[in-house]
């Protein structure tokens, strides 16, 4: 009957919007809106669009969109056994406006962006090519996110919809989950990733050293008070620990007990306790354990002194120089004050000069009383353009030097009338720029004909070169030599699998921190040989020289702090321990396999998911 036929649709229709009003009241934190107009009307878009996958790039960009789409193909057919089997196709956008390094994956709808432009710090992400990692990461949470699709949370899914699912998904699955095992399908399925990256274990083997035992509770939650490491190296510390005592397929089947409430009240911990006969908070316990004795491999440091002061809040002294008039210059910064410029005198007393305006990146330089830096500067109308414009300080007066511009690690000549500034292309062309530090005009672009991404920038004591990391396409960092007038570069350490810091030059040595061993510690590049001069407990980022004394920034559990220890070359390279070369049986890296298919390639009038 009519009346019938018109109530029962209604009646559905509207317990399923009931319901998925509920489960967005109750779970609001989970859902994130859209952001519309992000990019001009002008910008044209490409597509690849398979039984598997679509690309959205932006035209022009055909190489990556190829390479994006072929990497997510061959994971899909090759590297599925530690996850699942279900099957869902995936919307890709590749987004090249926003000098944001970062990328998601999100339900409602289903879809993940990745945005273009490389970090320029290595020790954040390690040096691996930027869409390679992007790729292989973000392609985990699209896996993650297909096989949780089943029991209660695809239920909750069908009645709710994409937020629902969302909802369901995140109760069940605790976020480090997410993001460790992501990280260690990066770290799986290359030759590098953060679990080989000594940095990313700083926070927890800071807290080790300290002898602080915080409980599970307080390291998932975290803290306003006490320094506790983000959920990323958490969760790679428990779901590398899984895997090595209980195999590849371990977290597969937790989760999948998790997502199917197979335990109403903290499934993953009802799961755990199952299969392992561990709680959550037991196999935390457990697994930061197994870490804490491969941290206490090689535990001979050398004798340090720490020269900032013990402070109650969390407190972090970044990137030093020493002024002439042997003053100590850090960004300083804690929980309860924004980041700032300091001078530290001898005698310990501190002076606050000013506060830098936001970056995409913290570092600075400083050369004979002028610095320099980035800040963000964002597009009035298009939410995904915005821009790194180069800052610089002389005479108590701070300018901006450039426009528009795309500038990262800048760097001041001896004499002030030069900068160097690392340019990210908005199509993934980098360059290593000569600037006129009073106009901001680009004198010269320095050659680069590999397209090789430069870290860091250093001109040298005479300021006839310029001293720099450079990431090949392959992963590996070399610290090359470029002349200022644009000649020929040299190589000064060959390209590797480790990552170089940032250079201070004191002479004719340059000073840097690498990641030889189990910690980024400081070496010393001098007479065409590498030295090494600290062994410290934990991971140094920085550096300078003063009255014959190295002072260097060390991760410890109240933030990044000053020490000091005599300049002394050591010969020999310190080793890398097993747990940073770690084997997951996921068959090796991928990044050779990955093949060179042609897919095509059709354009679309905007970019819709």
């Amino acid at each position: 009957m009519p009346g019938t036929v018109t109530f029962i649709p209604y009646y559905n229709c509207s317990m399923r919007h009931i319901t998925a009003a509920c489960i967005a009241m109750l779970f609001f934190h989970y859902a994130g809106a859209q952001e519309f107009g992000g990019n001009p009307l002008s910008h044209k878009w490409r597509q690849i669009n398979n039984d598997t996958v679509r690309v959205i790039f932006p035209e022009g960009m055909d190489s990556i969109g190829q390479r994006v789409a072929n990497t997510v193909m061959y994971i899909n057919r090759h590297n599925r056994l530690s996850i699942g089997n279900r099957r869902e196709k995936m919307s890709i956008v590749l987004q090249d406006q926003t000098l944001l390094a970062n990328g998601y994956v999100q339900l409602a709808p289903f879809r993940s962006e990745f945005y273009l432009a490389p970090p320029p710090n290595s020790n954040d992400m390690g040096a691996m090519s930027w869409v390679d990692q992007l790729a292989i990461h973000e392609y985990r949470h699209v896996l993650q996110n297909t096989n949780f699709n089943v029991g209660l949370s695809r239920v909750v899914g069908y009645l709710g919809g994409q937020l629902g699912r969302t909802a369901a998904n995140n109760i069940a699955v605790p976020n480090w989950y997410w993001e460790g095992d992501a990280v260690l399908s990066e770290t799986a399925l290359s030759e590098q990733g953060r679990g080989r990256l000594p940095a990313f274990f700083d926070g927890f083997r800071a807290l080790s050293l300290a002898k602080k035992d915080y409980s599970y509770m307080k390291i998932r939650n975290g803290s306003y008070k006490d320094y506790t490491p983000s959920h990323y190296p958490l969760g790679y510390i428990l779901t590398s620990y899984g895997r090595y005592e209980h195999g590849a397929t371990f977290w597969k089947d937790v989760t999948d007990d998790a997502v199917r409430f197979r335990g109403v009240i903290y499934p993953m911990s009802h799961s755990l306790k199952r299969r392992t006969g561990k709680n959550i908070t037991q196999f935390y316990d457990a697994g930061i354990d197994w870490y804490r004795k491969k941290w206490a491999e090689g535990g001979d440091w050398d004798d340090t002194t720490m020269i900032s002061p013990q402070t109650k809040t969390v407190t972090d002294y970044k990137y030093v120089y020493t002024t002439d008039a042997g003053d100590l210059l850090v960004l300083k910064s804690s929980y309860k004050r924004i980041p700032a410029f300091w001078l530290i005198k001898p005698d310990g007393t501190e002076q606050r000069l000013f506060a830098p305006g936001f970056g995409f990146d913290d570092y600075f330089g400083y050369r004979n009383g002028r610095m320099v830096w980035t800040e963000t500067r964002y597009h009035p109308r298009w939410t995904w353009k915005d821009y790194s414009v180069v800052m610089v300080h002389e005479d108590g007066v701070t300018r901006q030097l450039t426009l528009k511009t795309r500038y990262f690690s800048p760097d001041i000549s001896p004499d002030g009338k030069l900068i160097c500034a690392v340019s990210s292309g908005a199509d993934l062309h980098y360059s290593l720029d000569v600037l006129d530090a009073a106009t901001g005009e680009v004198i010269r672009h320095l050659p680069n004909p590999d397209n090789g991404y430069f870290t860091y920038p250093k001109f040298s004591a005479d300021g006839q070169y310029i001293i720099a990391g450079k990431r090949g396409k392959d992963g590996k960092i070399a610290l090359v030599q470029l002349p200022v007038n644009g000649g020929d570069p040299e190589v000064l350490l060959p390209a590797a699998l480790r990552v170089l810091g940032i250079p201070a030059i004191q002479g004719d040595t340059v000073f840097i921190t690498a990641n030889y061993g189990n910690v980024d510690n400081v070496f010393a590049y001098t007479d065409k040989q590498l030295f090494r001069v600290t062994n410290a407990r934990n991971g140094v980022q920085h550096m300078t020289v003063r009255n014959g004394h190295l002072v260097f920034s060390e991760f410890t559990a109240d933030g990044y702090k000053l020490f000091q220890t005599p300049v002394d070359l050591k010969p020999g390279l310190p080793q890398r321990s097993s747990w940073l070369q770690p084997d997951f049986k996921e068959g090796g890296s991928i990044i050779d396999k990955i093949p060179d298919t042609e897919h095509t390639v059709t354009g679309i009038r905007s970019c819709t998911v």
